[in-house]
């Protein structure tokens, strides 16, 4: 009985003694059904990712130089131009508008032949004292010009260049205004206004509502209101925004 006990004493501490021996010489044991180290695979993983990111980086940093080159080169396009709005070969749309919508007398009509804008009639103060024409232009066409510039005809009274944006006072458009003169001899002369010397008006008086927004113009046009009776004549043959 002794004898059995002693051997399976030695037989335990040889056990034990060949399974912690690996540990003692600074081994690592894996168990058979564990699977391969994860860390290759997530060495791998890390990698791939990278390299996603690292493309990933680099398409957006071509896209971004694609725009700037493209979006630099539609500005410049513009920049320093001259772009013709009307040119009179066909009636885009302009009308008239006189003082009757206040209870006035003057008369005014446009007519659109031949290459050239006629815009005429008569002025009479007993009442608004204004004729005008408009017409509608695209939201933005003027975003970042400078100046418009008109070759006209005219009979020596003075005019004004009109825009309107969306501004409004008690429900009317406000409308944006700069005068220029005409030769008394009936002379084809070019016209610069500066867009800059815009003021604001409705129905002849100041408005305080700021500076034009170029960006939302939806209306050019012509009025004049000089104070003075009688008949007018203008005829213009070409209409240009400048952007400088």
């Amino acid at each position: 009985m002794t004898r059995g006990v002693t051997l399976l004493n030695e037989l335990s501490v040889r056990s034990v003694s060949s399974t912690s021996q690996p540990a003692a010489l600074g081994l690592r044991v894996v168990p058979s059904d564990v699977p391969p180290s994860r860390t290759a695979s997530g060495r791998g993983k890390l990698s791939v990712e990278l390299r996603r990111r690292a493309c990933a980086s680099l398409l957006f940093w071509l896209c971004a130089c694609f725009l700037t080159v493209v979006l630099g080169a539609g500005a410049s396009s513009v920049r320093g131009q001259t772009v013709m709005l009307d040119n009179f070969e066909n009636d885009r749309g302009w009308r008239a508008v006189n003082d009757n919508v206040m209870g006035g007398r003057s008369l005014g009509q446009v007519i659109v032949r031949d290459g050239r804008l006629q815009f005429e009639g008569s002025i009479n103060t007993q009442g608004g004292g204004f004729a005008s024409i408009r017409r509608t232009i695209e939201v933005g066409e003027l975003l970042g010009a400078k100046a418009v510039s008109l070759r006209l005809k005219g009979d020596g009274r003075q005019y004004r260049l009109t825009l309107r944006d969306n501004k409004q006072v008690r429900g009317r458009s406000v409308s944006y205004q700069a005068g220029f003169s005409t030769s008394p001899k009936g002379q084809w002369q070019n016209v610069r206004i500066e867009l800059n010397g815009l003021r604001a008006s409705l129905f002849g008086r100041p408005m305080a509502v700021g500076e034009v927004d170029l960006g939302s113009v939806w209306s050019i046009g012509i009025i004049i209101a000089d104070g003075q009776d009688g008949p007018f004549a203008l005829q213009l043959d070409k209409l240009e925004f400048l952007f400088e």
